[in-house]
């Protein structure tokens, strides 16, 4: 059996995620404070130090730039991923991931704020809004087009109205939105409580576009008012004031 206290101060031990540290002290016969490269101290089983067998809570291994923090949001309960972490973690992915991105060229230019790379952060923020639990996590609706998550763009939305303004520029091509091609006519279609509605055949993709904006943006309005008093209040203001 080894004794801490006879173990060198200062000796550095590298982890299985590739992180270093250097011991701080020997705390017992068995446990030492460990600190880390990136500032987090902690106190391990040398057992465990000895084999790499010891973690560093900011060492960014999600995505490149996420990491667990510390604080009281677990990342995971009785063998099972948390919700909250994964929603963090699929935010992350979505922005700094390459095999995601070209998967999902639309989230090419997203980013997370640096605050939210601490995952005790955002399981912070996520738990202060109502229906985290069941809603999905947006980022462009407060703010149209937006490309940042954080405290100020981001609130959580029932699918429907997450999914509300979604282009579809790959299916209609270079037509304007709402608008397609038949080779002889365009054709203008809105989707509405998730079916197609066709608004008619037209000889120019303007006269189509405009058919298809004015039924969009009444449609963008009644969804708001669907929700209103249960979305965020500027998720519910940015619909109302909506255009194409």
């Amino acid at each position: 059996m080894y004794n801490a206290y006879k173990l060198e101060q200062g000796r550095r031990f590298k982890n299985n995620q590739g992180s270093w540290a250097t011991l701080i002290m020997a705390v017992s016969k068995r446990d030492v404070l460990m600190k880390f490269d990136s500032g987090y101290e902690a106190i391990f089983n040398f057992s465990n130090v000895s084999v790499g067998s010891f973690k560093d809570l900011l060492f960014p291994f999600v995505a490149g730039v996420g990491y667990p923090g510390v604080g009281s949001y677990k990342c995971y309960s009785n063998g099972h991923t948390n919700k909250s972490y994964s929603d963090w973690r699929e935010m992350l992915k979505r922005c700094y991931n390459k095999k995601a991105l070209i998967k999902m060229p639309a989230y090419l230019g997203c980013y997370v704020c640096d605050e939210w790379f601490n995952y005790q952060n955002f399981a912070r923020w996520r738990e202060s809004q109502p229906n985290h639990s069941i809603w999905q996590l947006d980022k462009d609706i407060i703010n149209i087009g937006n490309k940042e998550y954080s405290p100020k763009n981001c609130c959580f939305l029932p699918l429907e109205l997450n999914v509300l303004l979604t282009d579809h520029r790959a299916k209609r091509g270079n037509n304007k939105q709402g608008v397609f091609f038949d080779g002889s006519k365009y054709i203008s279609k809105v989707n509405i409580d998730s079916k197609t509605k066709y608004l008619g055949y037209f000889n120019t993709e303007d006269e189509a576009f405009a058919v298809y904006k004015a039924a969009k943006e009444e449609n963008v309005k009644r969804m708001a008012e669907k929700y209103k008093g249960r979305i965020d209040n500027r998720a519910y203001e940015s619909l109302m004031n909506y255009s194409l």
